[in-house]
């Protein structure tokens, strides 16, 4: 039989009818997560009903999406206090059991179908730099797609795309909660791309955006932008402000309306009937015999 250079038989060496057929990889069905939380710019527009998506969804976005088309859900919030604020028909959904995952942050009597988030393996893997729902998500699936002690999945097209998660700065006084919860996103999406998972965002958010490659773009693009921008949101202030006019000769006339009913009906008290027919007139007192 055929040795190799040091006389030892070897699978390479072996005469190919000896030889087994090298074994196929595993072919490796890409995950497709689309995580929908509730800005109302691009919420509507993941793909559901899609097989080939799982959807995931957090918190009160149960209000505009159907029951038959998620996957997994994250309420991650204290129960107890959110009780306080939620309204009662989220308190009653999330104690029904739909047959799939709702995730919590501890076990709670009311949800006892819940499953607790696995906090110790993912802060043991991602650091704690949690500020957000969406991010724990994110972690979550990359941690599923990439599995401790795999580096990379390039190539296999695996995919998270997200909707309605704007996460835009702005607000009033030109601040919102999301102006620190955006890079801990970003955070996350960077670890995803590096992973070597496809993201898909929509072009109304606000993540992973600048308005130029710094050094390289003129402003100008920009600037025209957003000019165009303000010029829209102006014509939507005028817009809206016609509509306070018009509900407000609206209120103007039911009030007017209203203190009409109300002289009606005092006189009505003063001098008719309820059937709204005089009343008939009372017959003078007999003097007594």
């Amino acid at each position: 039989m055929p040795c190799d250079d040091n006389g030892v038989m070897t699978i390479d060496t072996l005469s190919p009818r000896f030889q087994m057929p090298a074994a196929e990889p595993t072919p490796v069905k890409p995950r497709q997560i689309a995580i929908v939380a509730k800005a109302t710019s691009s919420c509507m527009d993941a793909p559901y009903g899609d097989p080939a998506w799982e959807i995931w969804s957090q918190s009160d976005s149960w209000r505009f999406i159907q029951d038959e088309h998620w996957h997994r859900w994250f309420e991650l919030h204290d129960l107890d206090e959110g009780k306080k604020r939620w309204l009662p028909d989220f308190w009653i959904w999330l104690a029904t059991d739909h047959g799939r995952p709702i995730y919590l942050r501890a076990p709670h009597p009311h949800v006892p179908h819940g499953i607790v988030y696995p906090r110790a393996e993912i802060v043991k893997r991602f650091g704690t730099y949690f500020n957000n729902s969406i991010s724990l998500m994110l972690a979550i699936a990359i941690n599923e797609i990439v599995p401790q002690g795999k580096f990379h999945v390039f190539g296999e097209g695996h995919r998270i795309a997200l909707f309605g998660v704007d996460m835009a700065c702005h607000g009033e006084g030109g601040t919102s909660e999301y102006a620190h919860q955006r890079p801990s996103c970003e955070f996350f999406l960077g670890i995803a791309c590096g992973a070597g998972i496809n993201i898909e965002l929509p072009p109304q958010t606000d993540l992973l955006t600048c308005d130029r490659i710094y050094g390289l773009d003129s402003p100008n693009a920009m600037q025209n932008k957003y000019l165009a921008r303000i010029k829209d949101l102006k014509n939507n202030v005028r817009a809206m402000e016609q509509q306070i006019d018009q509900l407000q000769v609206k209120r103007l006339t039911t009030a007017g309306a209203l203190d009409n009913m109300h002289w009606v009906m005092q006189g009505v008290r003063d001098g008719f009937c309820d059937d709204g027919k005089d009343k008939p007139a009372e017959q003078p007192a007999q003097a007594a015999g």
